[in-house]
């Protein structure tokens, strides 16, 4: 403690003398000026200077100079103290008071402080030494009722264990203690308590076992003869609650929720509350201690009751738990519910059967989690141990709870003294039917456990025992204090004494849920201000009456109806949460909730639509607030309005008011002044052609532009003149510009041939004819009996009419071809069957119209790199009825080449009959294309040869080996062109086809695969679903065999290449219509193979992907949209008949969408299914003749169940073609093969339109 003092004594003295300037160490305050010094912040005026300290403390004072060096002078008391850098000043040891150690033997010390520089100055100080009472007492009472023969200590090293070097006394037999601090020096640490501990109840006789009791240690306070002394310190159950919180807001809270929130926590430490509820002083002040000391014992007695029975259950299990566990758990739980409370404005009620359960149950938790951890258990097992004991406890924390219930109930009377003989008699009672009775039933429990018996039914009898003691409470009550049962008390003469009844003051509201149970005209106090409701004008005390909030519409039972911290009477919005209050006019109403805050007449809302400040009242300051500004916004003192429109000149868009703006007029070119500018009655707004003059208002395709000023009349984004038909929005090509344009013209480009018929309708170059669309290698295998088609990759070519084909694929710097076998190749020219022979396919998408016919030369020639030739040229006859075309090889002279190593000849002529060489299908077997032109290669050759003396005994056996073979087959079309390819967007005449194929010495081991798919076209379709628009529409797909390149492995394998067929094409309504609303697989088609060989009860697990990328090629373009999936499927026998591949889940699997406006870089999703999904299906032939099929499920492209993502907003598909591929792992082995290849991929185009 630091006292400062100034004398009247002389201006501060002056030592030494110099010049220099500066503040800093070893130099003076301002030039010419000495450093000014200041004690504890208090500048020096006069001299000595008086500090008072207390003894036992080395502090003194701080010192501060504004220039010099500080230090302390050697004279007088000197060498006593020190000075810090910081310029403490403090002494060297604490001074004694009982032994003075200044140089004149008394408590006062004199000391000098210089601060020495270029000017010097110095403070002299007299410290006074003040006698601190170092023998202080503290003394108080322990009280349950006052307990005599407790032990009380205080535990400085705050372990809650007495200490023999720890001060102690002993209750007398009133329960009042005093206890010396002879040793303790300085301020207590915030852990130190007072413990009292044993002794016994003078009120109940019983020991104190159950309950451990314990205080703070008070702050001291100065009394009347200005010592310093500890203040009574009552060691209570109320005081033990309190010092487990361990902040002064938290000791508050308990007070508060415990009704006490009137007394200080100091107070309320301090009162002896069974003393001051004995009390009989009368007078005002009498009678408010007495009701306060009477309000402290009530709890007191109601929170031991509480204590006593927790603990006495807590020791379920372990009979010797200490008593001081129990009481700090319970003190805790305590803090904590108060805690709770408070912060929701409510009290706690330790009367309510649910507060009593909650706070007992937490006790014996945690007790019971102490003893698993102090026995090595986990922090969770500790946990998981207190859990179990609850709940093994239930039935007996019921009963007990039932009957703490009822007795704090009737302790809470307010018209019962807690120290009258009737209230001793309930105390003394209840510690014998519900205390001790739980404390015996808890032992009997435990014998129970140490025998190994039924615990649970040793439970439910105790819980009967201890229910039926405390249902003879009352007699057993009225038997103590000497009087009839029916003279205990009966607040409602109901005949039931109160201490049995449920609703004591008969209002129809059970005690446990009675804010008032003593009262039958108040039963909810909401504001917990002790007054209950229906007698309370401001329910809430918020400070508004009851009727006032009525009227306001605020709620009159929540001080705060809108929650912003400002109760409703200071709130300037009550129903509207504003913690800032803000008011920006000063009209009383915050801005939260007034409509118009800047007062200007208009509202906030309107303020925001028009763009001006609600909290400025004239936002454009030109002297007119904004409800009456013409121009809110722009500066226009004149308020000057042409229009009479009420907005000014200067904000008005529109002068002339014709509907459009000056700034639009100015484009537009017509006149801002005037309406209507070209004079045709309309006004310019209105006018769909506003310059010109167009009274009709004629508009054709609706675009609001008239058709005399309309570029484009009709609306077809063709302007006018480059539109043949400039009023027909569906028309505007006009080829053969015979005024009727193409869309109702029969014939566009006017070469006498029907577009239908026409290879090319728009070339009136190119007429009826063949189209080309594809071109293939059909190969009989006689191993399979079956044929596979190869795919021809088109190459680059110098000329246009020249198509050069390959069986082969580069990638990498690697070449890979898909080969036949010499074997296969040899068997089919030794045989006679001309269909098993290796065929060129010429697939044609459009034939010639009826009464069409032509010829047209035919050289076809094979070589290898060795110069062995073989070729033969022949005449080729055709006829068309526009249906069915007939092709014919008439008798005639070709000429034939032979050459190899060691043969060569001259061309020689041969004439016999190969009309079967050239054969035209037309049926359904070829896929739905009008007809496909097989050219028996090798058949023709072999039959040409025979019909050669000069080769006799030649065979073409003799010409084919194993090797790669360039094969030529040239058209000579004459005048009259009869086949037409499509060479970048234009059909030209067909001169010649140029391929390459390979054969192999040996085809080698057939590759074994569960599922052999069916060779020849037809084989592979895409049937639409049964919802579609087009049901079960079968599409059937030109299958090709084609090599493929894996970049990942760097492997070659064999892939199935289709394509559609003209005119083909999947409904696009039906893949959005499932895409967005999921509602039926039904409607996206499945993509089904025939299958040439099934294996039965197959089983296998591999990975399938699925892909669909916008486009032709299966590059995602810029702007394009890809949809991918990749998922692990095995196979499972169908209930039916069949075998399906199921999608597992697992990780790593995912599907993956790239879209261009919500995912242009794609997003990837994890796969997962809430069912069995079926990607792949086998299903058995209908009967003999009918294959067995391998259905693939394309509605898993498009299925966002699979995704689990529906928040993804996946565009609608448009009309185009789209790249399918389907990839099949190989974790099982082979799944699929075709032509004795295994299949790793099927992929084509899908036009969806």
């Amino acid at each position: 403690m630091n006292r400062i003092l100034f004398g009247m004594a002389m201006l501060l003295s002056l030592m030494g003398c110099g010049g220099g300037s500066g503040t800093g160490a070893g130099d003076g305050g301002p030039a010419g000026l000495a450093p000014m010094l200041t004690v504890d912040g208090v500048k020096v005026t006069s001299q000595p200077v008086s500090i008072e300290v207390d003894e036992n403390s080395t502090q003194v004072a701080m010192i501060s100079a504004s220039g010099g060096t500080l230090s302390v002078g050697a004279e007088n008391d000197g060498a006593l103290f020190t000075i810090s850098a910081s310029g403490q000043l403090e002494f060297i040891e604490a001074p004694n008071f009982e032994s003075p150690g200044s140089a004149e033997g008394s408590n006062t010390y004199t000391v000098r402080v210089d601060a020495i520089g270029s000017l010097s100055a110095a403070v002299t100080l007299m410290v006074k030494v003040l006698n601190v009472n170092d023998g202080a007492a503290i003394g108080g009472r322990s009280i349950d009722g006052p307990v005599e023969g407790a032990t009380i200590y205080v535990d400085l090293n705050c372990d809650k264990a007495q200490q023999a070097d720890e001060p102690t006394t002993t209750t007398d037999k009133d329960g009042f203690y005093e206890l010396k601090l002879d040793e303790v020096q300085g301020d207590l640490e915030a852990c130190v308590k007072i413990y009292s501990v044993g002794g016994t109840d003078t009120v109940t006789g019983a020991a104190l076992e159950n309950i451990q009791l314990s205080s703070d240690v008070p702050k001291k306070v100065t009394n009347e003869d200005g010592d310093l002394v500890f203040p009574k310190a009552q060691i209570t159950p109320l005081s033990t609650i309190i010092a487990a919180a361990s902040t002064p807001e938290d000791k508050k809270a308990v007070l508060t929720a415990a009704g006490l929130g009137d007394l200080t926590v100091e107070e309320a430490l301090s009162i002896d509350s069974w003393g001051g509820s004995e009390s009989d002083d009368d007078s005002a002040e009498g009678v408010l201690a007495r009701e306060r000391a009477e309000a402290l014992q009530r709890f007191n007695t109601k929170a031991a009751n509480l204590i006593k029975t927790a603990t006495n259950l807590s020791r379920t299990g372990e009979a010797d738990g200490a008593v001081g566990d129990a009481t700090d758990e319970m003190a805790a739980a305590f803090v904590e519910a108060s805690k709770e409370a408070v912060a929701n404005n409510n009290l706690l009620d330790i009367s309510s059967p649910e507060t009593i359960t909650n706070l007992t149950n937490t006790t014996i938790a945690k007790v019971t989690e102490n003893r698993a951890v102090a026995a090595g258990a986990s922090i969770e097992e500790a946990k998981q141990a207190g859990e179990k004991q609850v709940e093994t406890l239930a039935v007996l924390v019921a009963t007990t709870v039932e009957q703490v219930s009822k007795v704090n109930t009737i302790v809470s009377d307010p018209e019962v003294n807690p120290t009258s003989d009737f209230a001793n008699a309930v105390a003394r009672q209840v510690e014998v039917n519900i205390i001790a009775n739980v404390a015996t039933a808890v032992a009997s429990v435990n014998q129970t456990i140490a025998d190994g018996e039924d615990v649970a039914k040793a439970l439910e009898q105790q819980a009967n025992v201890v229910r039926e003691e405390g249902a003879n409470l009352a007699a057993d009550i009225a038997e103590a204090a000497g009087i009839e049962l029916a003279d205990l008390p009966d607040l409602d003469k109901d005949g039931t004494p109160d201490l049995d009844d449920s609703d004591i003051d008969g209002d129809g509201v059970l005690n446990s849920k009675d804010a008032f149970p003593f009262d039958d005209k108040e039963s909810v106090d909401t504001d917990n201000d002790t007054i209950g409701d229906n007698a309370d004008l401001d329910d809430d005390n918020d400070g508004l009456s009851d009727v006032k909030e009525k009227e306001l519409g605020t709620n009159p039972l929540l001080a705060d109806t809108d929650g912003d911290a400002k109760n409703d009477n200071a709130d300037n919005c009550p129903l509207t949460k504003n913690a800032d209050q803000l008011d920006t006019d000063k009209d009383g109403i915050g801005d939260a909730c007034d409509p118009d805050d800047d007062n200007d007449g208009l509202t906030d809302a309107a303020e925001e639509t028009l763009g001006t400040k609600p909290l400025v009242a004239d936002t454009d300051g030109d002297g007119d607030n904004d409800g009456a500004d013409n121009c809110p916004l722009i500066k226009n003192a004149d308020q000057l309005d042409t229009d009479k429109d009420k907005i000014g000149d200067a904000c008005d868009p529109d002068d002339d008011n014709d509907g459009l703006t000056d700034a639009e007029e100015g484009v537009l070119g017509t006149n801002a002044l005037v309406a209507d500018t070209d004079g045709d009655g309309d006004n310019d707004g209105a006018d769909n052609c506003p310059v010109t003059a167009n009274a009709n208002q004629s508009d054709i395709d609706g675009d609001k532009i008239g058709d005399v000023c309309d570029d484009d009349i009709d609306g077809d984004k063709v302007a006018n003149s480059a539109d043949a038909c400039p009023t027909d929005k569906t028309e505007s090509v006009d080829t053969d510009g015979d005024k009727t344009c193409n869309n109702a013209d029969s014939d566009d480009d006017g070469d006498g041939v029907a577009d239908v018929n026409d290879v090319d309708p728009l070339n009136k170059n190119v007429g009826t004819g063949f189209s080309l669309y594809r071109l293939g290698l059909e190969h009989f295998i006689p191993a399979s009996q079956g044929s596979v088609v190869y795919g021809l990759s088109p190459m680059q070519s110098e000329n246009s009419s020249v198509l050069k084909l390959s069986m082969c694929e580069e990638a990498n710097g690697e070449t890979a071809c898909v080969g036949l076998d010499l074997s296969s190749v040899l068997s089919a020219i030794d045989g006679e069957a001309q269909e098993n022979t290796t065929k060129l396919l010429l697939v044609m998408d459009r034939i010639p119209e009826a009464g069409f016919s032509g010829s047209m030369s035919v050289s076809i020639g094979i070589e290898d790199s060795l110069e062995r030739k073989v070729g033969v040229s022949l005449v080729v006859n055709w006829a068309s009825d526009g249906t069915d075309i007939t092709i014919s090889v008439p008798e005639q002279s070709g000429t034939f080449t032979f050459q190899t190593a060691d043969f060569a000849s001259n061309p020689y002529p041969f004439s016999n009959s190969i009309a079967d060489s050239f054969v035209l299908n037309q049926d359904e077997a070829f896929a739905n294309y009008p007809a496909t032109l097989e050219v028996r290669l090798l058949g023709l050759l072999s039959r040409a040869i025979d019909g050669i003396e000069e080769l006799s005994g030649r065979d073409l056996s003799d010409f084919i080996a194993a090797g790669k073979y360039s094969v030529d087959v040239a058209f000579d079309q004459g005048d009259n062109t009869n086949i037409f390819y499509r060479y970048d967007d234009d059909m030209v005449p067909l001169s010649a086809i140029e391929t390459t194929i390979q054969i192999n010495e040996s085809y080698g081991e057939f590759v074994e695969a569960p599922f052999v798919i069916k060779s020849g076209f037809g084989s592979v379709k895409l049937i639409n679903g049964a919802d579609s628009a087009n049901a079960d529409e079968e599409i059937s797909l030109l299958p090709l065999l084609v090599p493929e390149y894996d970049e990942t492995s760097e492997t070659w394998s064999e892939a199935i290449e289709f394509e559609m067929g003209p005119g083909q094409s999947l409904a696009v309504s039906d893949i959005n219509k499932f895409l967005f609303s999921q509602t039926s697989e039904d409607l996206v088609p499945q993509l089904v193979f025939e299958l040439e060989e099934s294996q039965e009860n197959f089983i296998g697990i591999f990975t399938l992907g699925m892909s669909i990328t916008s486009g032709t090629d299966g590059e995602l373009d810029a702007g394009g949209m890809r949809l991918e999936s990749e998922v692990l499927v095995v196979a499972q026998e169908l209930a039916g008949s069949g075998s399906g591949f199921v999608a597992l889940n697992g990780p790593g699997y995912t599907a993956t969408v790239t879209d261009p406006t919500f995912c242009p870089e794609g997003c990837t999703f994890p796969v997962s299914f809430d069912r069995p999904f079926y990607f792949l299906e086998v299903e058995d032939g209908e009967g003999p003749g009918y294959p067995d099929t391998l259905s693939a499920s394309l509605n898993a492209l498009w299925n966002q169940s699979l995704l689990k993502a529906p928040e993804f907003p996946i565009t609608e598909i448009s009309p185009g073609n789209y790249y399918l591929e389907i990839t099949i792992g190989a974790e099982s082995g082979n799944i699929l093969s075709y032509g004795g290849y295994a299949i790793d991929s099927v992929r084509g185009v899908l036009r969806v339109e």
